[in-house]
């Protein structure tokens, strides 16, 4: 069949299980969503079909590397040469050297960015043209905004005043931009693996007015938002001066970077403890082996790799990387799609699909974390958590179907 008529129906497949998904159809406001979905065309063709988009993502490119290299100077101070990607010590010790380095100086910065009110500035004066553009209210606008460059647990904390009063479908939205994208903090060390700044910048953008096609489908509104058709002013974090910013900033960056290599050690042990039992499994009752949680997860979203025109040779490898990073998380994902070893295209798609905090443990953390801001809130967010992460991964998905015509 044609790749462009498969492409095409990935896309109305993605709005099909949305609208199956959805818990009040009649209420669906549509042209706000064709409006959002049309930015979200407009922002894949800009910077990836537009001189200026290319100019951009050198930009970024340029800007990552600068960060990583000033990361690299306080690096050097604390691990000597085993900052370095030539040292004999081996890349495993090295990755989490890097990981160190780099989330620990990036968290100060963007600490101190937002204690000058840079970061403010720039998500509010977004926010001016998005939410009325797409017919949402100021506080889950805003948020939706800071999700591209902060993250799930930071960006809530920008609107924490209106989290009490917020409707279902504001708390929807929160949560799905806070699965959808990933922080500008973990953007730097995924670049430094190799990973195309272009695309995960790019990813990140698209998912602001990806977030409301598919959460404004899910749970459309059909309450009054307290911030509706308004514009707020980002709460502001309570640093006593910049050096205490700094600080703040360095050590979660830090805490981060800790987490995240813990949780690599322990999911990639237990993904390989889990694969090895069940395949054993399976053999002895069927005399069946390769049965896999990797297999079955490649079983399952095989059919948008199809659609997406993937090379059958590639298919099983990149739906099972899909479901890895819904399953464990997308640094797992990243890891083990560069160590595949696979074509440009697959590894561009992946770039996209990959890119958000959508898995079962991101649930817990925000309703842990935006529940401990708004307790009023948690049932709400206890409910919807799981439909949440699906719509997340549904956004990512939605990227990869628009970026599969331009590349």
């Amino acid at each position: 069949m044609n790749p462009f008529i498969l492409k095409a129906v990935s896309i109305a497949l993605v709005f099909g299980v949305t609208f199956l998904l959805s818990s009040s159809k009649r209420a669906i406001k549509w042209h706000f969503v064709a409006i959002a979905f049309a930015v979200q065309i407009l922002i894949a063709l800009c910077m990836l079909k537009t001189s200026g988009g290319e100019s951009l993502g050198l930009s970024v490119s340029n800007l990552f590397t600068t960060l990583n290299n000033y990361a690299e100077q306080g690096g050097r101070m604390v691990f000597s040469t085993l900052i370095d990607a030539s040292s004999p010590a081996g890349w495993g010790f090295i990755f989490a050297v890097k990981i160190t380095t780099l989330l620990t100086f990036i968290g100060g910065l963007m600490s101190v960015l937002s204690y000058l009110g840079v970061i403010a500035f720039c998500v509010r004066a977004i926010t001016v043209v998005t939410a009325p553009l797409f017919g949402v209210s100021g506080a889950e606008g805003l948020c939706t905004v800071a999700n591209s460059i902060l993250g799930q647990i930071e960006s809530p904390l920008l609107v924490k005043n209106y989290l009490p009063t917020m409707t279902r479908s504001e708390l929807m939205t929160v949560m799905i931009s806070g699965f959808a994208t990933t922080s500008i903090t973990l953007l730097v060390p995924l670049a430094s693996l190799g990973l195309s700044a272009l695309h995960l910048f790019t990813s990140s953008i698209m998912a602001i007015p990806g977030t409301l096609v598919i959460a404004k489908i899910l749970e459309p509104e059909t309450g009054s938002p307290e911030t509706l058709g308004q514009s707020i002013k980002p709460t502001t974090d309570a640093n006593e001066n910049l050096i205490d910013a700094l600080s703040s900033g360095a050590s979660t960056g830090f805490m981060i970077s800790g987490i995240i290599m813990a949780m690599l050690i322990v999911f990639i042990g237990m993904s390989g403890l889990c694969n090895d039992l069940l395949e054993k499994i399976i053999f002895t009752i069927s005399g069946k082996s390769g049965i896999t949680f990797d297999a079955v997860l490649g079983m399952i979203f095989k059919p948008i790799t199809y659609l997406l025109g993937v090379d059958p040779s590639e298919q099983t490898a990149v739906a099972s990387l899909i479901g890895n990073r819904m399953i464990i998380n997308e640094f797992v994902a990243y890891l083990k799609m560069i160590s595949l070893n696979l074509s440009s295209y697959s590894n561009i798609l992946l770039t996209y699909l990959l890119c958000g905090f959508a898995n079962f443990s991101s649930i817990g953390m925000q309703i842990g974390a935006i529940s401990a801001m708004a307790p009023s809130t948690r049932s709400t967010l206890s409910a919807i958590g799981l439909r949440a992460m699906i719509g997340g991964t549904l956004v990512n998905i939605l990227n990869t179907c628009i970026v599969s015509f331009l590349i």
